[in-house]
């Protein structure tokens, strides 16, 4: 699942923005949820953010965030996932569709 919320927030400056916004739109609309607390923290941010802008944050905005509030675990968490490689288009959705697939089994 990883992957996914990695998916769905730009980290990088060489993420695509208007894919990882589809990314978020998509994940948003399947209704799946994290096993990792920290993960359902960010995701809740991301989402929050997403429907007040119309754009998904950068890991500089989210870091500020929860640096502001102090929840340095869920910055330890963001440390590990914002180095991933995003997945876009049909590699996403894949991967969004076997988890959605695991959640029903």
């Amino acid at each position: 699942m990883k992957f996914l919320l990695r998916s769905v927030f730009v980290g990088l400056q060489s993420d695509d923005k208007e894919l990882t916004f589809r990314n978020y739109l998509a994940f948003d609309d399947a209704g799946l949820g994290f096993d990792v607390p920290e993960d359902t923290t960010l995701w809740e941010f991301v989402r929050d953010f997403a429907r007040t802008h119309n754009h998904v944050p950068d890991v500089r905005t989210i870091r500020s965030h929860f640096e502001a509030i102090k929840k340095p675990e869920v910055l330890d968490r963001l440390e590990i996932i914002a180095p991933l490689k995003p997945l876009y288009k049909g590699d996403f959705i894949k991967r969004l569709e076997e988890k959605a697939e695991d959640r029903r089994v």
